[in-house]
């Protein structure tokens, strides 16, 4: 599913550098990205879900349909935001190819080089409905904390992988979503 998820994306901007699975911080704190994207002054930094929402009406079982949303939305949107944040507050960062000793580093970034960083959190199920209004979920308890946050669904990300022509048309979207 991340490199699905990968693949729709980069077809969108194509020529864009990838990087999937990255490691970050000092070796033995590091953690995780499901992979990163860079268009020329453009980072997107993906995260992907697995797992579904349970059917059952969440009137009857509140407290499990709450706890699968966190994990569905608000648990990727923050590990994305933990690497943006790390990125931001380090100015230049190495990324790795796992959290071992021989780890490779795949690349070095720089905040400054980045005019934006987007976050986009996918998930496998179909959540259109909740993803599309992700960041308005706070009174059912889950928060997603920046508007540079792009919640959606596998399904919508082929979508939209249809219907942009160009990286043009897709980085204007992406740019008045997080307005």
């Amino acid at each position: 599913s991340e490199q699905i998820s990968l693949g729709y994306l980069t077809s969108m901007l194509p020529r864009s550098k990838v990087f999937s699975p990255v490691y970050y911080d000092k070796l033995g704190a590091r953690k995780e990205a499901d992979g990163i994207i860079i268009y020329d002054d453009i980072l997107i930094i993906v995260e992907v879900k697995s797992g579904a929402l349970d059917t059952g009406s969440p009137f009857l079982d509140f407290d499990n349909h709450q706890k699968k949303l966190i994990e569905l939305i608000e648990n990727p949107a923050t590990q994305a935001k933990r690497f943006r944040e790390f990125l931001i507050a380090n100015k230049e960062i190495e990324i790795f190819d796992g959290n071992h000793r021989n780890s490779l580093v795949l690349s070095k970034l720089k905040a400054e080089s980045f005019r934006k960083i987007y976050q986009c959190t996918v998930s496998v199920d179909n959540l259109t409905h909740l993803t599309a209004r992700a960041r308005k979920l706070v009174p059912l308890g889950v928060q997603v904390h920046t508007s540079a946050n792009w919640s959606l669904s596998l399904d919508d990300l082929r979508v939209y992988a249809e219907l942009f022509e160009s990286p043009l048309q897709f980085l204007h979207f992406l740019e008045q979503r997080q307005l």
